[in-house]
Parts: C-alpha cells; sequence; structure tokens
C-alpha cells in the first residue's frame, strides 16, 4: 500500500521533539548502553552520512557522456546524476528545513531501518550539471556571457532528467511524507491546503495526490531563486495528517521494522482521525 503523509511540524515542535529524543530512553529499547545517547546531532551525522555515499555517485565529468556524433547520452547521464536507489520514504520538504530533513532522515534509518530518499539531495546536482552542460555548450563568442535560446534548451533537457528521476523515486517509495512547515506553506486556506512559492514542492505533492488517486503521472518544473515569483496552489486532502505527538508515539510504541513500521505509523494517526470525526459527529433523531 502506498501512504501519504502530511507531516505538520513548525520549529517549536521540532524543539520538542529534540528535546524529547534527548532526554527519552525508552523510545530505544533495544539499546542498554544510555551512553549512546547523544541528542538531535547523532541522528543529523547519520543522515548527512547518507547523503555523502550519494554525493560519491553523482560527481562526474561531462566528458564521459558525449557520443561520437557529439550527442548527450541523455540515459547514461540520467542514470549516473539522478541514479535510482532503493528507498522507503520520499520526503518533499523547502530548502529551508534541509538540516531538519536530514536529521528526521537520519532517526527514521536509525530507528526504523527505514531508507529516506531526501529531495533536496538531487536538486544541487541538477544546478550543477546545468552549469557543465552551459560552459561546455552556451557559451557565446563574448566571455562571460551565455546564448539565452541555448540555456533555455539545455535548462528544458536536464530538467526533464530531473523529473523523470523524480517521477522513478516517488514511484518506488513506499511513502511520500511532507514536511508542513511555515517555510514550505504560505498563504494557507485551509488545513488542507495553501500555496507554496516552491515548484519543486507543487510538482512532488501533485504527484503523490496523483498516485494516491489513481496511480498516474506528472510534470516537473524548476525552483526559482530570482526576484521572480509564483505561488502554486497545495492540495494536502489526500494526506494523512501527522502531528508531533503523533511522531512522539510512533516513535515511543514502534519497535517494528521498514513496512511495519510505515503501516503503524498510518494506524496511529488513522485512529486519531477516527476518534476525532466520533467526537465532533452530530447525532439526530429522523
Amino acid at each position: 500500500m502506498f501512504y501519504g503523509f502530511n507531516v505538520e511540524l513548525n520549529e517549536m515542535d521540532f524543539e520538542d521533539l529534540k528535546k524529547y529524543l534527548s532526554t527519552s530512553k525508552d523510545y530505544r529499547k533495544d539499546i542498554y548502553d544510555y551512553s549512546y545517547y547523544q541528542g538531535f546531532e547523532k541522528y543529523k551525522e547519520i543522515g548527512n552520512n547518507t547523503l555523502d555515499k550519494n554525493k560519491e555517485l553523482i560527481e562526474k565529468d561531462l566528458e564521459n557522456y558525449i557520443n561520437v556524433d557529439g550527442t548527450i547520452d541523455a540515459s547514461t547521464l540520467e542514470n549516473d546524476w539522478f541514479p535510482s536507489v532503493e528507498i522507503d520514504i520520499f520526503l518533499s520538504h523547502s530548502h529551508m528545513d534541509s538540516d531538519n530533513a536530514i536529521i528526521l532522515a537520519g532517526l527514521l534509518e536509525e530507528k526504523f531501518g527505514l531508507r529516506v530518499f531526501i529531495d533536496s539531495c538531487v536538486w544541487g546536482y541538477a544546478d550543477d550539471l546545468l552549469k557543465k552542460i552551459d560552459n561546455k555548450y552556451c557559451k557565446n563568442s563574448h566571455p562571460n556571457s551565455y546564448s539565452y535560446e541555448k540555456r533555455n534548451k539545455s535548462t528544458s533537457y536536464v530538467h526533464l532528467l530531473l523529473n523523470g528521476a523524480l517521477m522513478k523515486m516517488i514511484n518506488k517509495s513506499k511513502c511520500v511524507m511532507f514536511l508542513n512547515t511555515n517555510n514550505s506553506l504560505t498563504n494557507r486556506n485551509t488545513l488542507l491546503e495553501g500555496n507554496t512559492s516552491s515548484p519543486w514542492i507543487y510538482s512532488e505533492l501533485l504527484m503523490t495526490n496523483i498516485l494516491l488517486e489513481n496511480q498516474d503521472i506528472i510534470y516537473h518544473s524548476e525552483e526559482v531563486n530570482f526576484d521572480l515569483s509564483m505561488r502554486f496552489p497545495i492540495k494536502l486532502e489526500n494526506l494523512i495528517e501527522v502531528k508531533n505527538d503523533d511522531l512522539k508515539n510512533w516513535l515511543r510504541n514502534t519497535i517494528s521494522k521498514k513496512d511495519d513500521a510505515i503501516s503503524k505509523l498510518y494506524q496511529i494517526v488513522k485512529k486519531q482521525v477516527n476518534v476525532y470525526e466520533f467526537e465532533n459527529k452530530t447525532f439526530r433523531d429522523d
């Protein structure tokens, strides 16, 4: 079963979670050496180690992908720069929440053995690859200037490769976790709708909603780091809401690994939803 989770955590929630994990000894009942507990920095280190392993696979020389006729081998390029790895969770988040995303990924790997894909680890590679291609193919005769038309073409190529890579990763995952913070959503209309200035988040959640509804296709666009900005409508009704207390409950009471751990989170939050709906249901005699 494919799950979608709307993980609502603000900075105060993260600080509370850090304090909880730094002081709690019962969430890791299999560890008896309490000197092992080193706070959240331990999980950040684990998450960074995973990212470093991915980086070693990706930094390649562009010359390796140029065919004898001068064209670029897109298939090999995608496989090396945006490799498809085995994952359990696709973690969608704002680039401003990257540190917290890395910590959360390290925590889930250490606690449940879950392999978490942090989407921001792909964004930077796209920019690096684009710069290599632009420097080789898109420069004008005038120093330090680029052809506008060629740059548009190179950007579309790289973003299409990135789009394909992200679609494959989300499709391979067992669930998508959206890190819902004030950095990722703005101008909230309701608890289940809002806007984002990040095309990455818009694309990933649109893709997730379609998979949850009908398991189909989506397109992807780029992150804008200039004054140009857009607002993309976001709908979260297909994602199951996860609060800070739900996460702590999950960490405290779940000892299973992999698929069972994800299912346990679903059971915990679904139970809370059912209780809420029961308590707020209006009964009447017809």
